[in-house]
């Protein structure tokens, strides 16, 4: 597959700028159900599939979405990931950015490991040679870290050995026999911490009773459901004037994505939500910088837009795929589509606990559809430009 160069030339390109995959050169998108990628490749890549397995060797960046993913090769490079289950047993030379369902690291690491999951497991081979921050229900650090943790999860079970500070904040967490803490052991919870007798504290030990009385520390309990029929309507309204005016700017873009959902609607999900899911990371690690201010304001109104446009696409495609099933002969209107789709959207939002999952899984479809679109439209025209080259030779 041909590398793609990125440009500047739409806000597509500014969010990908952004993701850092295109300041330095050229990278590879590959997208398909299964993908199992071995061998050598020397730029950044992207994979977006059902199935990933990766045992090359990559010198560059790699960034997947994927329902499984599974690595076991040598990224020179950071790897950013997003999957319903990630293993990470390969050799990583910089850091890690994961979230999933399940997470699994088993691996060498020489940066820092950042993840966000339900079941979070740092096996007893690893070795992180930074630092560590685990955000999930169930957390596991059996392995080895260089520098400092900070866990945060319903239970903490510590075991392997921290050259730093060790930070916890969760409902039951525990020190096992061989946990070894070189620094200060600071945490926050309901109950003491369950410290076995062989584990090693060098530091010193400080617990601070959690005044947190929510029942639920899961996700639910920190993103509120879409409420106010008044201001719901208002965005209702405001979606559709949106929408109509996407499609008479872009008509064959807006179809495109709307099909691609139709099409290959888990892909562009799974792509979808790790945009949605790194976005705000990569702005945050951007404007520490003085100069990386103004990037991650722009960055900041891309995020906006396609937060905007993002569920007009996913309403739109409900749209066509409803009036597909009353109108299965003839063309199929957008305008009602998207009309149809967003009513539909907006009732599904009140859906009491479930509606905030739709609304994000609406987004992250959106996004991913619009991302897949973009690639493959700029793929084309580069295998012309290869297919001249060739006829002209």
């Amino acid at each position: 597959m041909p590398a793609i160069p990125c440009r500047n030339q739409s806000f597509l390109i500014v969010f990908a700028v952004l993701l850092a995959w295109s300041s330095a050169g050229a990278f590879s998108f590959r997208s398909g159900d299964e993908l199992y990628m071995s061998g050598e490749f020397s730029e950044d890549m992207m994979l977006a599939g059902s199935t990933v397995k990766f045992e090359g060797t990559l010198w560059g960046d790699l960034l997947v979405a994927a329902r499984t993913l599974t690595f076991d090769g040598i990224v020179d490079g950071n790897i950013n990931a997003a999957a319903q289950r990630i293993t990470i047993n390969g050799e990583i030379c910089r850091s890690l950015r994961v979230g999933a369902e399940a997470i699994n690291i088993n691996s060498k690491i020489d940066g820092d490991v950042v993840a966000f999951g339900s079941e979070i497991t740092i096996a007893s081979d690893t070795y992180l040679a930074r630092d560590l921050a685990v955000f999930g229900s169930e957390a596991l650090i059996d392995g080895e870290i260089g520098s400092d943790a900070y866990i945060h999860g319903g239970i903490i079970t510590i075991g392997g050995k921290i050259h730093g500070n060790l930070k916890c904040y969760g409902g039951k967490i525990s020190l096992a026999p061989g946990a070894v803490v070189m620094g200060d052991f600071e945490y926050e919870s309901q109950d003491k911490a369950r410290i076995s007798p062989e584990a090693q504290i060098l530091g010193e030990t400080r617990w601070k009773k959690s005044t947190d009385d929510r029942k639920s520390g899961g996700l639910a309990g920190w993103v509120p459901p879409p409420s106010g029929w008044i201001w719901s309507l208002i965005f209702l309204g405001g979606s559709i004037i949106l929408g109509v005016i996407a499609i008479v700017a872009r008509r064959d873009g807006v179809q495109l994505a709307a099909r691609e959902i139709r099409s290959n609607g888990a892909v562009a999900g799974i792509l979808g939500l790790a945009i949605v899911i790194f976005t705000p990371l990569i702005l945050v690690l951007t404007a520490v910088t003085i100069v990386g201010v103004p990037a991650a304001l722009a960055g900041l109104t891309v995020y906006g837009l396609l937060f905007l446009f993002g569920k007009i696409i996913a309403g739109m495609a409900i749209g066509m795929i409803i009036l597909g099933w009353w109108r299965r002969e003839g063309k199929i209107s957008l305008g009602w589509s998207l009309v149809i789709g967003m009513i539909l959207l907006a009732l599904l939002y009140k859906i009491p606990f479930f509606g905030w999952f739709i609304y994000l899984l609406a987004w992250a479809v959106g996004v991913g559809a619009m991302t897949l679109v973009f690639f493959r439209r700029r793929r084309v025209p580069a295998a012309a430009d290869a297919a001249a080259v060739d006829t002209s030779g």
